[in-house]
């Protein structure tokens, strides 16, 4: 006969993830005004990516084509997440409220997932590593990773439920969820699931060694989740006559851009930057984790731990980048790794976290106070940008309110157009000289653009339009120069 829990503990349990809750979920509004400082009220930086991601967000809630108006080499998602709060707030603090729910789900859900294993507070701390950690590698906030990181927690949270019930039991429900976690995370940027993969790879192995039925029904509703989602997009980008756009950013621009960046990096001395030893120390962390797990005999958590963190490192690699927000993606297999260490402490170690945890969380908050006072100072990020604002304001008060949509960027940064609220007259409108390296037809594409439309107005970042000497030709030729700042040069088409 099942002995049942003690109604005092069930009581104490959810009264504790209650707790846990509200105060994560402070913590992260609290903590987002300083780390996701590219879209928060203090700072409003934007940002590379962001700010294309915000721009292109923007044109779709004013009712624009996702990429035929204009263009981005990521999935459809990351700028269905941008538009959805600009249909209602426009700026920046919708998406910045958009960015707070999803780390508080992150840390909600963590912090859940520790509870289920440690059964005591102390479990708040795993979640809040997670948002230290995070917080170091943000550099803003408004990426693919941030975003993606929530669906990979969601994994977790059931492959860890999985494990926890002698890996018995996988619901229908599950498995349809991993199939939409990983499409969603598909449709923001394919490099981004490897996390995922690694749940339902190891989940489906395992069911397969023992109950083949179950296996293939699992594998049935991941595909029935994935289906879902991709349906959903496909049928979108149909209804837009953009699916052949839709999967060369997608899937084509990204495998050529891999391709490229690993070639790049072959002809690059080795250097040692914050990205290795971010890379070197989150792994250090993990691999000890691993090790804890053999000695403990937890061996399936650290075969699992040993695939997750080999095919994330694999996946942060093909990129041929070193960005440190890349490393966002190793964050849940550290955020697993931490809970194990604290499931396999000493005897001593655990009775000190059940009994002191309240300190244990004031030191996480005394770095959290640490990091945001001398890395992620709003005010000196905002002193930064603020004379770049001004400077974009300037120049585009030169081109007259009725000729604002006869405006063509080269190589300009995306939130100059998002600050001065002018949408770029060509769907190849920022970093082309970066999309060119990856397809050099890009530039072709611009460059005949050019010579056709004559657009009254072009901006470049450089005055020497980069690398692009027609470009630079025809603006010497039939364009002069009005006005230049450090936002750029403006040009005007000769009368």
């Amino acid at each position: 006969m099942k002995k049942k829990k003690p109604m005092k503990n069930v009581t104490a349990g959810k009264q504790d993830l209650r707790t846990g809750y509200i105060f994560l979920s402070f913590i992260t509004i609290i903590t987002m005004l300083f780390f996701a400082y590219n879209n928060s009220p203090l700072v409003e930086r934007m940002g590379e990516d962001g700010g294309i991601f915000l721009l292109m967000g923007r044109n779709l809630a004013e009712g624009g084509t996702l990429y035929k108006d204009l263009f981005d080499h990521k999935g459809s998602v990351i700028f269905f997440l941008n538009a959805l709060p600009q249909l209602f707030v426009k700026g920046t603090v919708g998406v910045w409220i958009l960015e707070i729910i999803f780390m508080a789900m992150s840390l909600c859900l963590l912090y859940k997932t520790a509870y289920k294993l440690l059964k005591n507070p102390s479990a708040i701390l795993p979640p809040l590593l997670y948002l230290i950690i995070s917080g170091l590698l943000f550099n803003g906030g408004n990426y693919t990773e941030e975003y993606s990181n929530l669906f990979s927690i969601i994994a977790l949270y059931i492959f860890v439920t999985w494990m926890e019930s002698r890996e018995t039991k996988i619901s229908q429900n599950q498995g349809v969820i991993l199939g939409i976690s990983l499409a969603i995370v598909f449709f923001t940027r394919p490099n981004n699931i490897v996390f995922i993969i690694s749940v339902i790879a190891y989940i489906g192995i395992s069911l397969l060694k023992g109950n083949i039925k179950q296996a293939f029904n699992f594998a049935a509703m991941v595909i029935v989740g994935i289906s879902i989602i991709t349906g959903i997009i496909v049928i979108y980008h149909i209804q837009q006559h953009t699916l052949g756009e839709m999967i060369y950013a997608t899937v084509l621009h990204n495998l050529d851009y891999c391709r490229e960046g690993i070639r790049a990096k072959q002809t690059i001395p080795l250097i040692y930057n914050s990205f290795k030893k971010w890379m070197i120390l989150i792994n250090a962390f993990v691999g000890y984790s691993i090790i804890r797990c053999f000695i403990y005999k937890n061996r399936k958590y650290g075969v699992f731990l040993i695939l997750a963190s080999i095919t994330t490192v694999i996946s942060i690699f093909i990129s041929g980048r070193e960005f440190q927000y890349y490393l966002l993606l190793e964050t849940p297999v550290m955020a697993l790794s931490s809970i194990l260490i604290l499931v396999h402490g000493t005897k001593d170690l655990k009775e000190y976290l059940k009994k002191e945890w309240k300190k244990a969380v004031l030191l996480n908050l005394i770095v959290l106070g640490l990091i945001i006072n001398f890395g992620k100072n709003p005010v000196r990020i905002k002193a930064n940008i603020q004379s770049y604002k001004e400077a974009c304001i300037e120049l585009s008060s030169y081109i007259p309110i009725d000729e604002q949509k006869e405006v063509f960027g080269y190589d300009v940064p995306a939130m100059w157009y998002y600050i001065t609220d002018i949408t770029p007259c060509y769907k190849f409108y920022t970093m082309q000289e970066w999309m060119a390296k990856t397809n050099p037809k890009i530039k072709e594409d611009i460059n005949a653009f050019v010579l056709k439309e004559q657009p009254k107005w072009i901006i470049a970042y450089n005055e020497a339009a980069g690398t692009n000497h027609n470009l630079m030709e025809e603006l010497l030729k039939n364009y002069e120069l009005i006005y230049h700042n450090e936002s750029g040069y403006l040009y005007r088409a000769k009368a």
